[in-house]
């Protein structure tokens, strides 16, 4: 089921058409993807957190050790630092599309719209990005009623960056 699943606009979303075609839940090919995009597919596949059998079809082989086969990516165009920190944001254990998963709200609050990324490069001044993530789980680990991540960026995250 993904009715808790954001949609997230930059995923190649044909992708899962090739996930269905090997067998691989939607969810476990995304997560196989961006690990091999941020370098940490051995240890989801020495963990026997995926099909490492059915995942590594998605994989070619280069000079430089595995690719993938089909990009991960949409027409991603613009920041690539709002790229990294959506990938960081989401590359852990304690976010997904809901929020913190100590604190999932009834709606997707991460996303990756065009307004969220204009929001991200309009405070993108200097930011160490690591603290950029940890600010923002931080707020999503406590907030009632969060704001979408578009909101949180314009109206709440600077304050709370500033006092980290």
């Amino acid at each position: 089921e993904n009715s808790n699943r954001t949609d997230i606009n930059m995923l190649n979303k044909k992708l899962e058409t090739i996930f269905d075609k090997i067998g691989i839940p939607h969810d476990e090919g995304y997560v196989f993807c961006l690990s091999v995009h941020f370098g940490f597919k051995d240890f989801l596949i020495r963990n026997k957190i995926v099909d490492a059998e059915k995942c590594m079809l998605l994989l070619d082989v280069s000079e430089d050790g595995y690719i993938l086969k089909y990009p991960l990516f949409s027409k991603v165009e613009g920041s690539k630092r709002f790229t990294e920190f959506i990938g960081k944001l989401l590359g852990g254990r304690l976010m997904d599309g809901m929020g913190h998963v100590n604190n999932s709200q009834p709606y997707a609050v991460i996303e990756t719209s065009e307004q969220c990324k204009l929001a991200f490069e309009e405070i993108d001044v200097d930011l160490d990005l690591d603290k950029a993530v940890e600010v923002t789980i931080d707020y999503y680990s406590r907030a009632e009623k969060a704001y979408k991540l578009t909101n949180y960026l314009k109206n709440q995250f600077l304050v709370d960056y500033a006092a980290y």
